[in-house]
Order: C-alpha cells, then sequence, then structure tokens
C-alpha cells in the first residue's frame, strides 16, 4: 500500500505540473494573440467564428461573448450570407492563402483582408486564421497624392514656360510648351540624351 501511495503522489504531482505548464502555455499563448494590433478571427468551415482577438473585438465593438459563434459576414458586412469575394471561401475550396482589399461601410473603413488555411492532423482544411487590417489612411493617403500629381501634372501642362523633367540622362516628360518652343517630340525626347540639348558652351 505504501509503495502505491507513493506511487499515486509522484503520478499527482508529474500531472499537476503537467496542468501547470499546460495553463502557463495557453496564458501565453493568449498574452501574444491579444497583443497583435490587427484583428483577428479564428473561423470554422462554417464561416462561424471560434476564436478572435483583442483587436477583432474593438473592431467589431462587441463583447468576446457575444461575437464566439456568431457568422463572419454577419458581423463583419452586415449580411445574411459571405460576400462573393470571401477570402475565407476561397481558403476553404483551395486550401491556400487568399487576400482581398475590400471598401466595408458597415465597418466605415477600407481593409486588407488575408486568410490562411487551418488543418487537422490528417491534412484537410477545417478552417481559416482571418487577419483584417486597417488600411483606411493609407488608402486615403494614396487618393490624396494622386490629386496632388493630377494638380501638379495641369499646372506644369499648362505653363507657358517650357518644362520638362530629366531623369537618368533622358528627358521622361516634356509639357506641351517645351515641345512647342523646341521642336522636339516626345519621341524625340525619350532617345535624345539630355546633354545633347544643352548648347557646348552650357554643359
Amino acid at each position: 500500500i505504501g509503495d502505491l501511495t507513493k506511487a499515486f503522489k509522484e503520478m499527482y504531482e508529474r500531472l499537476n505540473q503537467t496542468m501547470t505548464s499546460l495553463v502557463g502555455s495557453a496564458k501565453d499563448w493568449e498574452r501574444t494573440f491579444d497583443s497583435v494590433h490587427d484583428p483577428i478571427f479564428i473561423l470554422d468551415k462554417e464561416n462561424r467564428i471560434q476564436r478572435l482577438n483583442l483587436a477583432a473585438t474593438q473592431l467589431l465593438k462587441m463583447d468576446f461573448k457575444e461575437v464566439i459563434g456568431q457568422p463572419c459576414y454577419r458581423l463583419i458586412h452586415g449580411t445574411e450570407s459571405p460576400p462573393d469575394f470571401c477570402p475565407h471561401r476561397q481558403t476553404l475550396e483551395t486550401g491556400r492563402p487568399a487576400w482581398a482589399e475590400v471598401e466595408e461601410p458597415f465597418l466605415g473603413g477600407v481593409f486588407e483582408i488575408t486568410t490562411t488555411p487551418l488543418s487537422d492532423g490528417a491534412g484537410k482544411t477545417i478552417g481559416s486564421v482571418h487577419v483584417t487590417r486597417d488600411i483606411t489612411e493609407r488608402k486615403r493617403a494614396e487618393e490624396a497624392l494622386r490629386e496632388s500629381e493630377k494638380k501638379y501634372r495641369s499646372v506644369i501642362a499648362n505653363a507657358n514656360d517650357a518644362i520638362f523633367i530629366a531623369h537618368d540622362g533622358f528627358v521622361k516628360f516634356p509639357n506641351p510648351n517645351a515641345l512647342t518652343i523646341t521642336g522636339f517630340s516626345e519621341e524625340e525626347y525619350a532617345v535624345t540624351p539630355f546633354f545633347n540639348l544643352i548648347h557646348p558652351e552650357d554643359r
């Protein structure tokens, strides 16, 4: 009986150590998961949310318990079925990562969505890791840059002076007056070294 009791105690201590280690690992994983800035959802084959990080609850403005088990398309897109572009659906079909850039009025922004397959022990795709990155500010900056370039080109094109941009020894962009004053065409500018346009004494 003494030997059995000792063996039982040792087994209990090993089990307790294992459980303590597992709980510690789970907490470490949870902290890491929640420290990621981008919203992350773990989805099953039915598009249901199985896990999500802190950033995802903040994006949805919902409590963790309200979200678990809900279809992702209902909470992210406000629809009753997955949208046509759904990268999660593509990942389930192909077993490969998928990507989409989406303007989502329901969440009030532009998002870059990536999905990575989750597999079971046999290699069968059973869901995906769905990462949602808010790129609204970046898209606004890109649009502002495009508008700025459009205005810049308009000013250059309508200037009374001959203006051109030279790069790598050739004229890359001449404005209309540069063509008129010099008599060169854009094609001629493209193949004529820039220094050939300057008087030898001025080079």
